[in-house]
C-alpha cells in the first residue's frame, strides 16, 4: 500500500514540474516577444520624429520664401 502512495507522489510531482515548466517557458517567451514588438515600436517612434524634425526644419523656410516671392505688398 505505500508502494502505491509513493508512485502516485512521484507521479505527481512530474506531472506539476512539468506544467510548471511549459507554464514558464511559455511566459519567457511571451516576455521576449514583448520586448522585440517594444523594440520595432521604439525604432519606428524615432524615425518618425527624426523624419518630422527634417520636414518641420526645412519645410517652414520653404513655404516663408515661397509665399514672399509669390504674395509680395506692393506700394
Amino acid at each position: 500500500m505505500n508502494k502505491i502512495y509513493i508512485i502516485a507522489t512521484l507521479t505527481l510531482v512530474i506531472v506539476g514540474v512539468y506544467w510548471s515548466g511549459t507554464r514558464i517557458a511559455s511566459e519567457k517567451c511571451h516576455a521576449e516577444f514583448a520586448k522585440q514588438q517594444n523594440i520595432k515600436i521604439q525604432n519606428t517612434i524615432n524615425l518618425k520624429g527624426k523624419i518630422n524634425a527634417e520636414t518641420y526644419n526645412t519645410a517652414v523656410t520653404d513655404i516663408r520664401n515661397w509665399l514672399r516671392t509669390k504674395y509680395t505688398i506692393k506700394d
